[in-house]
């Protein structure tokens, strides 16, 4: 989805929801971004359960790596 389309269905589904909605593109997202999505967010759209679980652990792995060097 192209970002100008993404936004218009993100203001869509806030005024259907009554809610603010934020659409991330996980792919497009930083490392520290990724990890308080999955830590806070809410899948919406999922059509590979698998592929979204192997996002999910790479993104706390490389967040784990990011802060054990910056410590």
């Amino acid at each position: 989805m192209a970002p100008y389309e993404c936004f218009l269905f993100a203001q869509e589904l806030a005024d259907r929801l009554n809610k603010d909605v934020d659409l991330i593109d996980l792919n497009q997202a930083p490392t520290v971004f990724q990890a308080q999505i999955f830590a806070t967010g809410i899948v919406m759209d999922m059509k590979n359960e698998n592929a979204l679980n192997v996002k999910r652990m790479l993104a706390y792995r490389l967040y784990a790596k990011l802060n054990e060097e910056r410590a």
